[in-house]
């Protein structure tokens, strides 16, 4: 029952390994010495980096001398360059290699991130009956779209008359015009009608091929908030 036990952790530890994204990368801290301490001179820290150089050249590595991991120092990032960038085990024989250099007081393989494109909820064209959710997302529900508040009316004949594509716009007020489903939109309208148009508003947008030389974000696009 034990033998039982203990296996089937050895599983559960293996798959959760398994799991996660491995990169090609070791954060690398090198010992402290008399000659080598803790303070952030430059000479210190020139004498660190052929330091780390040398090491990483006697294991096959190459160092990154600025990085976001770094802390200290004595701290570098070592890439292995006949290493895949990302695997889904951790490399062992690098891991037991680094640690046991004289000079590296701790080394660790950086774990990456497995990014996965978001999903959606799909729409059904099933009837709404008792069986089903309120809450669920049903075409016939949204055929018809919604019914505009007079504000909002304004705003639509306002904004139709200012900007040319809005009609195209389906984002902004879905009538089905991108033979999508009418009322399926952002909602703006309401927020314009309640006077929240965004003015004075700093938002961050996670995003990786964000276009920040694009017409309608340049003049906005604070480079220094941007990493």
């Amino acid at each position: 029952m034990i033998q039982l036990m203990f296996g089937i952790i050895y599983l559960l530890l293996i798959q959760i390994s398994y799991a996660k994204i491995h990169t090609n990368q070791w954060l690398v801290r090198l010992k402290q010495t008399d000659n080598n301490n803790n303070t952030t001179t430059n000479n210190n820290r020139d004498e660190l980096i052929k330091s780390a150089k040398q090491i990483a050249n006697e294991l096959g590595f190459i160092t990154i001398n600025k990085h976001y991991y770094y802390n200290e120092p004595n701290e570098f990032i070592f890439t292995h360059l006949g290493l895949p960038s990302i695997h889904g085990t951790p490399n062992y024989v690098h891991n037991y290699r680094l640690n046991q250099h004289p000079f590296i007081e701790k080394a660790i393989q950086i774990e990456g991130f497995l990014r996965r494109k978001r999903g959606y909820r799909p729409l059904t064209k099933n009837n709404h009956n008792d069986n089903d959710d309120d809450n669920d997302i049903n075409s016939n529900n949204l055929s018809n779209g919604r019914v505009l508040t007079e504000n909002e009316e304004v705003l639509s004949e306002l904004r139709s008359k200012t900007d040319p594509l809005f009609t195209k716009e389906w984002y902004l007020y879905n009538v089905g015009q991108a033979d999508g489903v009418p009322g399926l939109d952002l909602n703006v309208l309401s927020a314009w009608s309640q006077n929240i148009t965004g003015r004075g508003v700093i938002t961050a947008i996670m995003d990786d091929g964000v276009d920040y030389l694009h017409p309608d974000i340049a003049e906005n696009y604070a480079a220094e908030a941007s990493y």
